[in-house]
């Protein structure tokens, strides 16, 4: 997977790869789950029935990614406050063992510190 970084210009700067999203890296979303103002990155990854979770540093960089259950073939992600809880929670679609997208959801509350609930 790659990161392209804007030099606020309009242009980007080379690539970032970051590696270890998973099997088939599926959709991603982009907010702070872990409380700390910078900008984290959630990828689902389909073959592995993952979430790839990369906490930003804040300088465009990311720790080293964390696995988060997310049941079978997980696809479509998005993160928002679900519980009104003041901390973002993630849903994905997930699909079947034969790939067919879309027949059940997964809700992962956050925790408020880039850990999910199951």
């Amino acid at each position: 997977m790659s990161i392209f970084l804007g030099n606020g210009d309009g242009a980007l700067q080379t690539a970032t790869t970051l590696s270890g999203a998973g099997g088939f890296a599926a959709h991603a979303v982009v907010g702070d789950f872990n409380g700390d103002g910078s900008l984290d990155l959630a990828v689902t990854s389909i073959l592995d029935n993952v979430i790839a979770l990369y906490l930003g540093n804040g300088d465009g960089t990311f720790r080293t990614r964390t696995m988060v259950a997310a049941g079978t073939a997980p696809s479509g992600i998005a993160a928002a406050d679900f519980n009104g809880d003041g901390k973002l929670d993630l849903v994905v679609t997930n699909g079947s063992s034969g790939a067919t997208i879309g027949h059940t959801i997964t809700v992962l509350p956050g925790n408020g510190n880039g850990t999910f609930q199951p």
